[in-house]
């Protein structure tokens, strides 16, 4: 599960991954058509809660437009989106 906050946000938002058990995790940042944006974390994880940090930001340290944009987060067989929006 993906909470999001604020949500829609201007510079930044706070993303809190729960995991259930320990295992490896990915959290991506997506375009509306599934295209990547960034990838803000990858790799083993202990069970329990994560925060991490998306601050409208792409690969490459640019500034995405206003929009649309997913949070995926894939761990072991799960997989869940987080709609997130981007007020400037």
């Amino acid at each position: 599960e993906i909470l999001a906050y604020p949500n829609p946000f201007n510079s930044q938002t706070n993303l809190k991954v729960q995991l259930q058990t320990a295992g490896d995790l990915t959290l991506r940042i997506l375009d509306l058509r599934g295209g990547l944006i960034t990838t803000l974390a990858s790799g083993y994880f202990p069970g329990g809660t994560h925060k991490f940090i998306w601050n409208g930001l792409d690969d490459t340290a640019t500034p995405v437009g206003s929009g649309v944009y997913f949070c995926q987060v894939v761990g072991g067989k799960n997989s869940s989106l987080r709609k997130l929006t981007i007020i400037k």
